[in-house]
């Protein structure tokens, strides 16, 4: 019976050390105000970043709030600023969406650069958290 638990014990164990990194890739929220000047906004030596863990292609975007009805677009960059993915435009808030073209390497950071839309109208905000995966 001892190694009976012993064996659930550590299965328990790896469990949740594997749901806590598949949770951790994300990055922090970070909040960008977006403007019709066509600004790109990096957030390259912040600590709004996220560890590609993966040799997939793809990457994550997940926005929680915006004020602009119009769709702006996020790809991810190195730390020199160096594309790493296409955009992904982000029309909703509450919905994950899927970016593409992700050459990142697996075990290094990648920042975001977040570009209005084209029909941005003024100074919005979007809040948002993303997955170099």
């Amino acid at each position: 019976m001892g190694k009976k638990r012993k064996v659930i014990t550590i299965l328990f164990v790896i469990t949740l050390l594997v749901s806590q990194v598949a949770f951790a890739t994300y990055s922090s929220y970070g909040t960008f105000s977006l403007t019709n000047d066509a600004t790109v906004y990096t957030t390259s030596n912040s600590k709004l970043r996220s560890t590609k863990t993966t040799t997939s292609d793809e990457f994550k975007v997940y926005a929680s709030a915006k004020t602009m009805w119009s769709s702006p677009s996020l790809r991810l960059v190195n730390s020199d600023g160096a594309v790493r993915s296409s955009y992904r435009s982000i029309p909703d808030t509450g919905v994950t969406y899927t970016g593409n073209n992700n050459t990142g390497e697996p075990n290094h950071y990648y920042y975001a650069q977040v570009k209005p839309a084209w029909n941005q109208a003024g100074t919005d905000t979007i809040k948002l958290k993303f997955d170099a995966k």
